[in-house]
């Protein structure tokens, strides 16, 4: 009797990505990782498919219930893409063999772009680190296991669990819903990059120095630099009168306030309104985000907002709609407005811990963009390096080059071109 494959449900926040997704449109998010060698690419290939006995549920395909998406176990032996033309090219999951997430190696470097329903960016990098582990204990390269989950670890039952699901709390609808949407906000209206593709500029600076800069502002590193790119974006785009507030949207990792083991998706945001009649100063610029992320980092704002994202699971309404009027409903509300809910998410998951090794020498982050939200930048930060990268949809380059000009009065830092 043939086996039934494993399946696994889709946590309450992750839902809604199937339910939007076009061939145009996916919430991607990518990861890549520098080597120090050219990649051989069926030995990485092998650590992925040996990585997934440590994660069999990102061992997956996506399936649509009658209700609700969900997981199921992918049998199918995974693969790597070729020739893709940009950096988070949406991806064909019938030519990905069905997996949420697609590889490309390019000659020492890995790109990973996730689906946004299997994970967020803190399961994601646990999973490429295991990956980078396995790949280089098969070229049998000196190596730790310190700070890793080894793919001969098992696997545990919490790594795969909704947290949402564990932590709703029943909040008035309207006011979730007034919180989690807000209102319009300044969007950058430039050139776009032909044939729906994106393009990426990176700062590199050393992590010890962004940290003394901040310091001196009594800010921490993420507000710091929201407010030099919020400043970048003002000196780069603006233009008078201005209609609209900026808003930035800075992703906030629930595991720090609700424990979680989960390896999927656990993350809000925190989402930071300067208004328009401000003067764009860095003092100015700090003060206001800063007092924005603290009044929406209380642990109360945060339950809300955590418990809004099980709305299509937890609604009695919205539970008992068959999936292809979900689809046809959030397809319908995503494209009802026609100006950007906030000018530039920035996304900052912080130090990625690895063992001591000189074969992987750098790693980055990519935030997705559309044509409303042209420009967004992805932060994290490896060995004694922080690394800024801007995804782009259009053609002009003047935030990161306005943005890396505002950071060199400060620290050293050097702006490179993301070629593929």
């Amino acid at each position: 009797m043939k086996k039934k494959p494993i399946r696994y449900r889709m946590d309450n926040s992750a839902t809604i990505y199937p339910m939007v997704a076009t061939k145009n449109a996916q919430s991607l998010f990518g990861l890549s990782a520098e080597l120090s060698e050219p990649i051989e690419k069926e030995t990485f290939l092998s650590a992925i498919e040996l990585s997934f006995k440590r994660y069999p549920f990102y061992k997956v395909r996506i399936r649509n219930g009658f209700f609700r998406p969900y997981f199921e176990e992918n049998n199918k032996p995974y693969i790597l893409l070729g020739n893709r033309n940009f950096l988070l090219e949406p991806v064909s999951f019938k030519d990905n063999n069905d997996y949420p997430f697609a590889t490309e190696i390019v000659k020492n470097r890995v790109y990973m772009s996730f689906f946004h329903a299997l994970c967020d960016a803190t399961g994601a990098m646990e999973f490429l680190k295991t990956v980078l582990h396995t790949y280089l204990k098969l070229l049998n390269k000196p190596i730790e296991d310190n700070g890793v989950r080894t793919c001969e670890s098992a696997w545990k039952n919490k790594e795969a669990e909704d947290p949402f699901e564990r932590y709703y709390k029943r909040f008035p609808l309207i006011s979730g819903a007034k919180n989690m949407a807000g209102g319009y906000a300044y969007g950058v209206k430039e050139e776009l990059l032909s044939n729906n593709r994106f393009e990426s500029n990176k700062v590199l600076c050393k992590t010890a120095e962004l940290l003394q800069a901040a310091r001196k502002y009594n800010c921490t590193m993420t507000v710091f630099v929201a407010a030099l790119l919020a400043r970048a974006v003002f000196l780069a785009h603006d233009s008078e009168p201005r209609k609209y507030n900026y808003v930035f949207f800075i992703p906030v990792n629930y595991r720090k306030f609700f424990p979680s083991d989960s390896l999927r998706n656990f993350t809000g945001f925190a989402r930071c309104v300067v208004p328009k009649e401000k003067d764009f100063s860095l003092e100015t610029l700090i003060s206001v985000i800063g007092a924005e992320m603290k009044k929406q980092m209380e642990k109360e704002e945060l339950h809300r907002k955590l418990s809004f994202s099980s709305l299509m699971s937890k609604n009695p309404l919205m539970r008992v709609l068959p999936f292809i009027i979900k689809r046809r409903i959030s397809l319908w509300g995503r494209g009802l407005g026609k100006m950007p809910r906030q000018t530039m998410i920035i996304s900052n998951i912080g130090r990625v811990d690895f063992p001591s090794t000189e074969d992987v020498t750098g790693l980055t982050f990519f935030v997705n963009c559309n044509a409303r939200t042209p420009e967004n930048v992805g932060i994290l930060s490896y060995k004694d390096q922080t690394t800024i990268a801007f995804l782009r949809k259009i053609v002009s380059e003047e935030t990161e080059k306005t943005f890396h000009r505002l950071l060199s009065e400060f620290i050293p830092c050097e702006l490179v071109k993301e070629y593929k």
